[in-house]
């Protein structure tokens, strides 16, 4: 017999179940957006480049500082996804 066994199943089940939740959470992110970095003030980033690499199966953002652009960081998409420590900023 060539079927799934019951561990298989339900790792097939709920990998179907969490994916679809992350997909749910997902932010679209563009250059221009600005998000508020939490518990630090609040500080406004704004996102400069969206870069794929071959290292990460996450593209990651690089951003500045809007109050003061030299102060530049990159983070992962899922960094932003999360909600964890940064929010979409209200424009």
């Amino acid at each position: 017999m060539s079927g799934f066994g019951p561990i298989e199943f339900l790792k097939k089940i709920v990998g179907a179940n969490d994916s679809s939740r992350r997909d749910a959470n997902k932010v679209a992110i563009a250059v221009g957006d600005k998000f508020e970095q939490l518990h630090e003030g609040m500080p406004i980033w704004t996102v400069e480049r969206v870069s794929r690499v071959s290292m990460s199966s996450f593209p990651l953002i690089s951003m500045f500082r809007e109050d003061h652009p030299e102060l530049t960081k990159t983070v992962s998409l899922t960094a932003l996804e999360d909600g964890e420590d940064y929010r979409p900023a209200i424009q």
